[in-house]
């Protein structure tokens, strides 16, 4: 409609500037060259009032369809790449077509392109991999010649590019993917055979063109064997099957700790109760997995959370204080009920043993803010534990934002945690903008921290 509505306008408008036109030449009688500067300003007059309108009409998706329509240099579709990408990364479909126009009009420059601009280095490597694997698909000859002449690209060797591109190649062109292995020397196909992963049926495809005897018979050898493999993990499968089926038609007797999760759903009983009940499994392993069970608050028959924090909490205390023991594992909770246990857990834990300071602290410092984590790790009983859960608060710090991770980690981190954190800080920031990470470390003091990042960024 909105096109349709364009092509009406922009009619109108021209009709009306050659009216306009006609009347002025009538009237001046102008000379030639009066003529063709009125032809100018006139077409000039109209691509005005055509950008004018796109710009009324179009919205932003339309107008990046339109210029991509248009685009045929490698200069032009680059530009839109970025300006794309700034916008919207990841799947975008209107992403998805510039990429295939990129591939079929320059796969080999837009790869080059991307292999060397520094500029940001997380979209370079999504856009070159998106390019050589539609390359693949257009032209998977030209495509493997080209990897041929590149040893390592973003550190891939041909062993591994091929083992990306070649089997999903094989499913749409499976001739074009056997004529490629033949071309390829004794050597190189040994290499393939024995260091990728090709399918049994692309490997058995390949038979007729591998050049080595020797080869041949190793290839025939594997595939009987993973046919015999096959064959035996479908009989056990089916065993298997057959076991599960006669047990599940017997009376199935629970156990203990089943009986006790069954009853106490209904009823919970008191505290007292559940640690000697506790108490008494035989094993250490037994004791751990039912306080995990105990701990987890209380959810209704939707499999939603009913217990609130202050009631859950008072409700495990006293069991866990008695028990002889600690859960098994960390607590998780889903990120919309996370906060009010997470607050609650941060004010009771640094009065417990540490050994479930141990098992539970994470659960606290994995989603708090930084400054925050970093204070209630003191609180910790053992200096071991402390230094961990900085550690766990440097590591997420470093995972939201790179950037004002590296700053902080030169102010306020250890020696030791700066030469533990600092390369993946810069690296991080690197991967988005590297000539501004790079400067920034380069104007860092010397330090075997600094020397490590810098390693990390130039040889990644």
């Amino acid at each position: 409609m909105k096109a349709e509505v364009l092509v009406t306008l922009t009619a109108a408008v021209l009709g009306y500037l050659c009216l306009a036109n006609q009347r002025d030449f009538d009237k001046t009688e102008a000379s030639a060259g009066e003529e063709v500067f009125t032809s100018k300003k006139t077409s000039a007059r109209e691509d005005d009032a055509i950008t004018e309108y796109q710009d009324m009409m179009l919205d932003d998706e339309e107008k990046f369809q339109l210029a991509l329509e248009q685009a045929n240099r490698l200069v032009d579709l680059v530009g839109l790449a970025e300006k794309k990408y700034r916008v919207q990364a990841g799947d975008d479909a209107s992403l998805r077509l510039l990429i295939e126009k990129m591939a079929r009009l320059f796969p080999a420059q837009s790869l080059d392109y991307y292999e060397v601009c520094p500029t940001d280095g997380l979209q370079n490597r999504e856009m070159h991999e998106a390019i050589l694997v539609k390359w693949a698909d257009f032209d998977f000859k030209a495509c493997m010649a080209y990897l041929r002449s590149k040893p390592a690209l973003f550190n891939r060797n041909f062993c591994e590019q091929w083992d990306r591109l070649a089997d999903q190649s094989f499913k749409s062109h499976p001739q074009e993917c056997v004529d490629v292995f033949a071309g390829f020397s004794a050597e190189l196909q040994r290499e393939l055979i024995e260091k990728t992963h090709m399918d049994e049926k692309f490997q058995e495809a390949v038979l007729a063109v591998i050049k080595e005897p020797a080869l041949v018979g190793k290839v025939k050898e594997r595939l009987m064997d993973r046919e015999r493999e096959e064959v035996e993990a479908r009989k056990k499968m089916l065993d298997e099957v057959d076991t599960v089926w006669q047990k599940e038609t017997e009376p199935r007797e629970l156990s203990q700790t089943d009986e006790w999760k069954e009853a106490w759903k209904k009823e919970w009983p008191d505290p007292a109760v559940i640690v000697n009940a506790i108490r008494s499994l035989p094993s250490q392993k037994e004791r751990r997995e039912m306080l995990d069970w105990v701990a987890k608050p209380r959810k209704n028959p939707n499999g939603f959370i009913a217990e609130n924090p202050q009631a859950w909490l008072a409700r495990i205390s006293e069991v866990l204080r008695n028990a002889g023991d600690v859960p098994l594992s960390a607590l998780e909770f889903h990120w919309s009920e996370l906060q009010p246990y997470r607050e609650v857990l941060a004010g009771w834990l640094p009065q417990q043993s540490p050994a479930l300071q141990r098992v539970w602290a994470e659960s606290v410092v994995r989603f708090q803010p930084p400054e925050e984590s970093f204070a209630w790790a003191e609180k910790l009983a053992t200096e071991s534990l402390r230094h961990d859960m900085r550690d766990v608060a440097w590591e997420r710090r470093v995972a939201n934002s790179a950037k004002e991770a590296a700053a902080a980690l030169m102010t306020q981190a250890t020696p030791e945690e700066r030469e533990m954190h600092l390369p993946a800080a810069v690296y991080g920031w690197a991967m988005r903008d590297y000539a501004a990470a790079k400067q920034w470390l380069d104007a860092q003091p010397e330090s075997e921290a600094r020397r490590q990042a810098l390693q990390r960024i130039e040889d990644p």
